[in-house]
């Protein structure tokens, strides 16, 4: 089966379309474009190859003979109502996103609150206490923990707890928290030990 797919493989030689030829390949595929310098300034902020894909929907199979290739746009279609289903799909993520921030923020206070109150601010430089099932995911853990702090250090929290503090040698779990991001926070080690803190308390 490998060898079929490759027996027909070909090199891609589809040429580079200005801005205003995309706008002329759209229209010769059948689609309405009431504006070419509206449509031109989208696709320059935009990119024809995004555009296409929100356009895809619209299209259908091309009749054999037709000159732009193997689709073309559903009659009547317009170049504004892709743009409105784009412009949707952005307004939409755009929120989803708001609200998936809210939540990690959350979720992360959460998972820090449970450890810290059990095993002190410190807690993920501790390997006498049982943080974590295993001290080899303890040890890794904390490897990515050290790399982010330092990546971060001119961040002014980080700065100012190494200005003052000498020890420990990092900052604690909350100031850490802000410079890993949600998955980190979100790993089975971690999650195994808030539901372990729970347990025991």
């Amino acid at each position: 089966m490998a060898g079929f797919f490759c027996r027909y493989k070909m090199q891609y030689a589809k040429p580079v379309l200005s801005v205003a030829d995309s706008v002329v390949r759209l229209k010769n595929k059948g689609l309405v474009v009431a504006n070419d310098a509206d449509a031109e300034r989208f696709l320059r902020a935009v990119g024809y190859f995004r555009f296409r894909g929100y356009a895809l929907p619209f299209m259908q199979q091309a009749p054999v003979g037709f000159l732009y290739g193997n689709r073309q746009f559903k009659p009547g279609t317009t170049f504004d109502d892709i743009r409105q289903i784009y412009e949707f799909d952005r307004a939409l993520r755009s929120l989803v996103m708001e609200q998936i921030d809210r939540i990690e923020v959350a979720v992360r206070t959460a998972i820090l609150q449970e450890l810290n109150t059990h095993f002190g601010t410190h807690w993920y430089l501790d390997f006498t206490k049982v943080v974590f099932k295993n001290a080899s995911d303890q040890a890794k853990w904390f490897g990515e923990v050290a790399r982010e702090v330092q990546r971060s250090e001119k961040q002014k929290f980080i700065a100012h707890y190494h200005a003052k503090y000498t020890n420990p040698r990092l900052p604690p779990s909350w100031a850490v928290a802000e410079c890993l991001s949600f998955g980190k926070w979100s790993t089975g080690p971690v999650r195994n030990s808030v539901c372990g803190a729970r347990i025991r308390s």
